[in-house]
């Protein structure tokens, strides 16, 4: 349980607004703790008596939180029509607490039936159909322009066999496209941009930003594991995955046409990063999400944790030139040993962007004896990076519509929340 089963009163058996009565707690966050009750008046719907109810405390939080918290019941109202989104009966308030009604979900969440109950193990067509659930709950939050920024496995709610998903807690979510406010969400399931380790604070798409974090629940949901803490260069499995393109074969138990998958949706560049109807088109397509037991590797260093939390290995090829850096380079480190050795990868779109967003030192003669060469290649792919062939992501502040590639000026109109009804 969260910090706020500690923090809150236990609620168990009240009744609040004259009709819902409290009966267990289903689990707490932070801020708020989510019961299962029974709707208690006589006209009420016999079909949907069971809810659950989300208690947030309003204790110690600021007006703009509490408004975030209205905001969540407004966007989650926006999309709770669709069958894969946890539905809104009812949300009010008083002076001490939000009550939020909503589906109840006996299955859980999809961490516990994912990592906990392991229902998805070895069942392809079981998972397939779970994960294009939840393709089509966000895709439907996308049509909305209702943007998640939190997708993980904790927000995602399961029926009894987790067959259907249902996708829940939209606190973090927006309806801008384009922000530019970083490390919003969970760090494991967040994008490089969203992390800003690329080098760039320019303001970036939501959009995108959504499907990686689907890649990495899609890891969840085959492995039971996390592919790396998070998308940051200073980590080492993360690293490692930008120097090694098959990292995430050789460290997963995944089969090939997975592994394609994901290495569609872990695009540096967002702009060319898989879209929603390409990512369902694609899983439909995977023979199975499995390796077989022959293909499994031994090499786990990274990926081999299960848990929250990537595991952590050395990277023997990098550690020169790690040694190799100025001592004032202090937390860059890591990212130019990655940029050095990634120049030594065959041309393709990733490496440039890569490049585009990490412009390298030039390297002193005493840098790179093995190769004289090495400056001239690096100026040049520079100058390519910087060129009209390659689509790069604009640094213009402004709106981007849609798939985050025009730009324009004007900032769409906010929507208010508030707890009126639809």
């Amino acid at each position: 349980m969260g910090p706020a089963a500690e923090s809150m009163p236990d609620l168990t058996g009240c009744v609040v607004d004259e009709r819902y009565q409290l009966l267990t707690m289903l689990g707490a966050g932070a801020f708020g703790v989510v019961y299962h009750a029974i709707d208690v008046d006589p006209l009420s719907d016999p079909d949907r008596m069971d809810v659950a109810v989300k208690v947030i405390s309003k204790s110690a939080r600021s007006l703009r939180e509490l408004e975030m918290v209205r905001q969540e019941v407004a966007l989650q109202r926006e999309v709770s029509n669709h069958q894969n989104v946890v539905q809104i009966y009812d949300a009010f308030e008083d002076d001490e607490y939000f009550f939020i009604i909503l589906d109840l979900c006996r299955g859980g969440n999809l961490y516990e039936q994912a990592c906990i109950n392991e229902v998805y193990m070895g069942k392809d067509e079981l998972l397939r159909g779970a994960f294009l659930s939840l393709i089509s709950a966000v895709q439907a939050c996308h049509q909305s322009r209702v943007y998640h920024r939190d997708l993980k496995p904790e927000n995602i709610m399961t029926n009894e066999d987790g067959s259907e998903v249902y996708l829940a807690d939209f606190g973090l979510a927006t309806d801008k496209n384009v922000v530019n406010d970083r490390r919003v969400g969970t760090e494991g399931y967040m994008s490089p941009e969203c992390l800003g380790s690329l080098g760039s604070s320019m303001p970036y798409c939501t959009r995108p930003s959504d499907v990686w974090a689907l890649g990495v629940i899609l890891i969840n949901m085959i492995t039971r594991r996390q592919p790396w803490g998070r998308a940051e260069p200073e980590d080492e499995c993360f690293a490692r995955f930008l120097t090694e393109p098959g990292m995430l074969k050789m460290t997963l138990p995944i089969s090939d046409s997975a592994h394609t998958v994901l290495q569609r949706i872990f695009v540096l560049n967002p702009i060319r990063r898989i879209t929603l109807t390409d990512l369902r088109r694609a899983i439909l397509e995977v023979d199975t999400f499995f390796a077989d037991h022959d293909e499994l590797k031994e090499d786990e260093r990274c990926g081999g944790q299960q848990s929250d939390k990537a595991a952590v290995g050395s990277i023997d090829h990098l550690e020169k030139d790690i040694s190799d850096c100025e001592p004032e380079d202090g937390l860059w480190n890591y990212p130019r040993a990655v940029k050095k050795a990634r120049l030594s990868e065959e041309w393709d779109d990733e490496v440039v962007y890569l490049i585009a967003r990490f412009p390298i030192r030039e390297a002193d003669d005493d840098d790179d004896d093995d190769d004289s060469g090495s400056s001239t290649r690096t100026s040049s792919r520079d100058a390519y990076a910087k060129s009209e062939s390659f689509p790069v992501v604009r640094d213009v502040p402004g709106v981007v519509e849609e798939d985050c590639d025009v730009v324009v000026h004007q900032r769409p109109k906010r929507k208010r929340a508030d707890f009126s009804e639809p």
